[in-house]
């Protein structure tokens, strides 16, 4: 397990996900308290990291809270989700509030709450999230993932072999290249893209793990059994993560060989947490494949997003 490493450095102004704060939009988070303390004798006033969702070694997050008495230290608390690391970063004094100013050098998906210092005990009544990652989501664009398959360890240059169906020499079908064109509320694979080795040797990633392109959640592991409109997705899972304006991004691999080795509910970081193996699974695949698709959800409905694979 990797040590999460964080600069802290004091902050002058606010930190954003994709813009800068306005002032009049950083005066009205001002106003809004969160959960004042209880048995106090002086109010004390927890307020929401800004901003919720960044990048690593590149977004300043910044925490305050309201505390005049200044008696005891506070830290905030950051719980990986998928690793169950636990970090305390120490709060600075300035003037009536605890603030800290920090980089998140890895990416995931965090519970954070404050603390005191010296006995590490919540002051925060629930757990916040917070979301570092390297992904870039676009539901009108082209959406960018961190690259989930194996072979070496993970990195999109030194991807050994796996070639795309949007690529020249690419087998398989996807994103134009004449396939995957079903489509319904529940299922459109306009955008859909299948992953192989060279296609001369379409069974050298036969068993190759994959792993998560999302920091996120597992919300689905299922078997789909060949239907009327397709040959089913066999062993799948899908994973969800939600992007900075708000918009909620389900990625699906199907296919797999065997079940999938999350379970509902597990937490994951990209490029890192192993989720599955290549495989046929399904009904009509002709060779081992990795089947990807991200949804983004809207209305109740999914729809299909195009996206690129980029090295972590």
């Amino acid at each position: 397990m990797k040590i999460i490493i964080f600069m802290v450095v004091l902050l002058m102004g606010l930190g954003s996900c994709q813009k800068e704060k306005t002032p009049s939009q950083q005066a009205q988070q001002e106003t809004i308290p969160r959960l004042p303390i209880e048995n106090s004798t002086v109010a004390m006033i927890e307020y929401m990291v800004l901003p919720k969702f960044g990048k690593p070694n590149t977004t300043m997050y910044y925490f305050h809270v309201y505390d005049p008495a200044g008696i005891l230290a506070i830290s905030v608390k950051l719980y990986e989700k998928s690793t169950g690391m636990l970090t305390y970063l120490p709060m600075t004094r300035l003037g009536n509030y605890w603030t800290l100013s920090t980089m998140i050098s890895t990416n995931g998906w965090f519970d954070w709450r404050y603390v005191y210092s010296i006995n590490k005990n919540n002051i925060s009544g629930i757990a916040y999230v917070l979301c570092n990652t390297n992904n870039n989501f676009s539901p009108i664009g082209v959406s960018s993932l961190t690259w989930p398959f194996g072979a070496d360890g993970s990195t999109f240059i030194n991807r050994q072999g796996w070639i795309g169906a949007m690529e020249e020499g690419g087998c398989g079908s996807g994103w134009n290249e004449g396939g995957h064109h079903y489509y319904s509320c529940g299922a459109d694979d306009s955008y859909a893209e299948d992953w192989n080795k060279i296609c001369s040797t379409p069974y050298a990633d036969d068993g190759t793990v994959v792993r998560s392109p999302l920091d996120g959640k597992v919300v689905r592991v299922f078997f789909d059994s060949p239907s009327y409109h397709n040959g089913g997705y066999g062993n799948a899972i899908d994973i969800q993560q939600e992007s900075c304006d708000g918009i909620l991004y389900v990625f699906r691999i199907a296919h797999l060989k065997y079940a999938p080795l999350l379970s509902l509910g597990d937490y994951v970081r990209a490029g890192s947490t192993p989720i599955g193996h290549i495989g046929m699974s399904g009904g009509t695949s002709t060779a081992p494949h990795a089947h990807c698709a991200l949804y983004h959800v809207t209305n109740g409905c999914n729809a299909k997003s195009k996206f690129l694979f980029t090295a972590p």
